[in-house]
This record gives structure tokens, sequence and C-alpha cells, in this order.
């Protein structure tokens, strides 16, 4: 699985850490969602998850599209509770 941009792999402690940079924007978001969703489909275990959001310069996202990926999230944690 290739890592998208500043996305880092600590496998021997099961750590995923996210340094976006410049613009966080839907691109980006969905970006680190389908790495996330390929990677929890793949994975024994769940990973720890770090995100560093001190090197972005802006923040171009609407209310609306953070509560989709909130809702979205939630449902998917919902489903891999019950494995």
């Amino acid at each position: 699985m290739k890592l998208p941009p500043d996305v880092y792999l600590r496998a021997e402690s099961d750590l995923l850490l996210w340094k976006p940079r410049g613009v966080l924007n839907e691109k980006v978001i969905n970006q680190i969602i389908a790495f996330i969703r390929e990677d929890e489909a793949t994975a024994d275990a769940h990973k720890l998850r770090f995100i560093d959001t001190s090197v972005l310069t802006a923040i171009d996202l609407n209310f609306r599209y953070v509560f989709h990926v909130a809702i979205y999230r939630r449902i998917v944690a919902q489903g891999s509770a019950g494995h």
C-alpha cells in the first residue's frame, strides 16, 4: 500500500502519523480517508493515529463536508466494532 504524502508509519508501535502541509481541503481529506479505509481493511489491528497540523497554512473546508466525514467515520467505526 502506497503512503499518501505526509503520512508516516511506525510499524513497531502501530502508529500512523499524518502531518499535512499547506492548505487542508476536501481533496487532501479524501486522500487520507481512502488510505485509512484501505489500511483498516487489510490490517489485523487498529493503529494509533496522530495528526500534527502545525505546518498548515490554511483550512478550506465547509461545515457540511466536515459533518459528513465525521458521520462516515462513525458509521465505519460502529461497523468494525461488531467483528
